[in-house]
């Protein structure tokens, strides 16, 4: 599918060396044979029609005020995977993926370090997806042999760390306890619980008292929420701090847009960068669309809980997990299971129906 493709190598070539402003060209080709898609192979009735008007309009809005695609190509992704078999969808995504890693490691244009530890941990989640979480003993070798190997390179903490709760919990789905706890309904709203969390660690780090339950919370609880914040903010380089700061300078709107770096001044010395995905979302969104996107997730969560695909159970819990410490929520070649968004909201709507 040449939309897949396509998204894969933009962002993939964004991350590289060799990113030129003509890479732009490939991910507005992309999204055009993605549009085409869906509004020249499918049937599309009046309803449906003025809904995606709808958002499409709100993603050309989105790419003119905050010159980013995200929202466009997440929109495209949601309608046009629809109809594609999942375990084909799947491969699809992990040999466009894979091919690209490889290929631009191979030619030495590759991505930085710390986001190439990014990369192979998704490779590895597609991996695990395509083969259903049925590993053997020499595929978790091989696996974390390849692990070891790319944490070493890439010096990423957040990879080995994300991989091996990967791997830990698809080992997990062999006994009836650690299916029944992958599939808990804290699992399906997993998304939700860890955006709040973004916000509410934030804010400890920030201060010196609990948000909103500090002032009746006894005062040795309180102080190891604190004291807890301050030691995951550090092993997080301090990006629940510059969360706090960010809500506090800028906080956040409906409609989004409220970034605006030039009010601080950054010279060559400072540095003010936002790694949360959920931080960005909701500043750069805005509290409707993020409120929205994040009932896609859940929905999403919903559908793989109810058709029992634990391995891509396993991929949302993981990239839930790294969007609090990486801007990969909006990014599809990384939060891949945007893909399957259709798909879920298709089969509760027949739920209802039935």
């Amino acid at each position: 599918m040449i939309f897949l493709w396509g998204i894969n190598l933009y962002y993939m070539g964004k991350n590289s060396s060799i990113y030129r402003a003509e890479f732009k060209l490939i991910m507005l080709g992309a999204n055009l044979s993605g549009i085409f898609s869906v509004f020249v192979r499918r049937k599309i009735t009046l309803k449906m029609f003025l809904v995606y008007f709808a958002i499409l309009m709100y993603s050309v809005y989105s790419w003119r005020a905050f010159k980013n695609y995200s929202f466009l190509t997440i929109f495209i992704c949601m309608i046009a995977c629809e109809n594609i078999n999942t375990d084909k969808l799947l491969k699809l995504v992990f040999y466009s993926s894979f091919s690209f890693l490889v290929l631009f490691q191979i030619i030495g244009i590759g991505a930085s370090y710390n986001t190439l530890g990014l990369q192979v941990s998704i490779v590895i989640l597609l991996y695990i997806s395509n083969k259903k979480c049925n590993l053997k003993t020499i595929h978790y070798i091989i696996l974390v042999f390849f692990l070891v190997i790319a944490t070493v390179v890439s010096t990423s903490r957040s990879l080995l760390l994300i991989t091996l709760i990967a791997l830990a919990l698809c080992a997990s789905i062999k006994n009836r306890i650690g299916r029944k706890l992958i599939t808990s309904k804290i699992t399906i709203i997993f998304f939700p619980f860890c955006f709040l969390t973004n916000f509410f660690l934030a804010e400890c780090a920030g201060n010196s008292n609990v948000p909103i339950i500090g002032e009746i919370l006894p005062e040795g609880i309180n102080n190891i929420i604190i004291s807890f914040s301050h030691v995951l903010d550090k092993a997080m380089n301090w990006r629940l701090s510059l969360t706090s700061q960010s809500m506090k300078i800028f906080g956040f709107s409906l409609l989004g847009g409220n970034v605006d770096l030039d009010l601080l001044h950054i010279d060559e010395n400072s540095y003010f960068y936002i790694d949360s995905g959920y931080t960005i979302m909701l500043q750069n969104w805005g509290a409707i669309f993020s409120a929205l996107f994040l009932l896609f997730m859940t929905i999403i969560m919903y559908y793989f809980v109810k058709i029992k695909r634990y391995d891509l159970i396993i991929s949302g819990i993981c990239i839930a997990l790294w969007t609090l410490n990486e801007p990969i929520l909006n990014l599809v070649n990384y939060n891949f299971i945007i893909f399957f968004s259709a798909k879920a909201i298709r089969y509760i709507r027949c739920l209802q129906i039935q």
